[in-house]
C-alpha cells in the first residue's frame, strides 16, 4: 500500500526526477514559489516551458478541428460535454507534446538554448557582466570622455 508523506515532507518540492512524471514536478514547484536551482534544473525548466508553448498550440490546433467537424447532436453534452472535451483536449495536446509532439517544442528550446549561449559568448568577449547590456565594456570610453577627433 502506497501512503503519502504527513507533515513537512508533504509539502516539501519533490526533486526533478522523481517516480512522478516530471511535468508533475515543475507544477508543484511552480505552485510552491520555488524557482529551479543551478544550471541543470534550469535546462530543463526550461524544456518543460517549451513543450508547455507546443501543448498550447496544440491544443488550439484540436479545438479548430472539433469546431470545423461536424457536430452530432446525438452525443452532444450541452455544456458539461463541452467542458469534458476541452479537458479532454487539454490532456491530449500535453500528452502529444510530451511525448515529443510536433517537434515545435524542441526548436523553441534549441534556438532559446543557442540565444542565451551567444548572449553568455558576447558578455564573456566584451566584459560585460549579466544586466549591463548597452553598456560600454570594461575599460572603454568613459560616458564623460569625449572620442578622440570629435570637435566637442
Amino acid at each position: 500500500m502506497i501512503t503519502a508523506p504527513v507533515g513537512p515532507q508533504a509539502a516539501a518540492a519533490p526533486a526533478p526526477g522523481s517516480a512522478r512524471a516530471p511535468e508533475a514536478d515543475w507544477e508543484f514547484m511552480l505552485k510552491a514559489g520555488r524557482r529551479p536551482q543551478g544550471p541543470e534544473e534550469q535546462r530543463e525548466f526550461l524544456r518543460y516551458l517549451c513543450r508547455q508553448l507546443e501543448a498550447s498550440a496544440i491544443n488550439s490546433m484540436l479545438q479548430a478541428a472539433r469546431r470545423a467537424g461536424p457536430q452530432d447532436q446525438l452525443l452532444s453534452g450541452g455544456f458539461a460535454g463541452s467542458m469534458y472535451q476541452g479537458l479532454a483536449d487539454e490532456e491530449y495536446a500535453r500528452l502529444i507534446a510530451t511525448r515529443g509532439g510536433f517537434g515545435v517544442g524542441d526548436v523553441i528550446y534549441n534556438q532559446v538554448v543557442a540565444g542565451l549561449e551567444a548572449k553568455r559568448a558576447y558578455q564573456q568577449r566584451t566584459g560585460l557582466r549579466p544586466g549591463e547590456a548597452g553598456t560600454q565594456p570594461a575599460g572603454g570610453i568613459d560616458a564623460q570622455e569625449t572620442p578622440k577627433g570629435s570637435d566637442n
